[in-house]
């Protein structure tokens, strides 16, 4: 079933439940909680791929976040 954190559903897979339950403080106790301190280059891909969702109400693979975003194949593999 459901998992709730921080008042957040999330399905068993980590997925929000609900995507307009996103926010950026949700992304840095998330982060903070894999041991990870994101960085503005975190932030621009986190951005991107969260307008990219959006717009397509899909997920963007490795290879279009590393192309779309600017980033690049190895910082994405990074």
């Amino acid at each position: 079933g459901t998992i709730v954190w921080e008042g957040v559903a999330f399905s068993p897979d980590g997925f929000l439940v609900n995507p307009a339950d996103w926010t950026t403080d949700l992304a840095t106790k998330i982060a903070a909680g894999l041991g990870i301190q994101l960085s503005e280059q975190h932030w621009h891909v986190i951005r991107w791929v969260w307008h990219f969702h959006a717009e397509t109400g899909s997920s963007p693979n490795v290879r279009r976040i590393a192309s779309g975003s600017g980033v690049g194949t190895a910082a994405m593999y990074q």
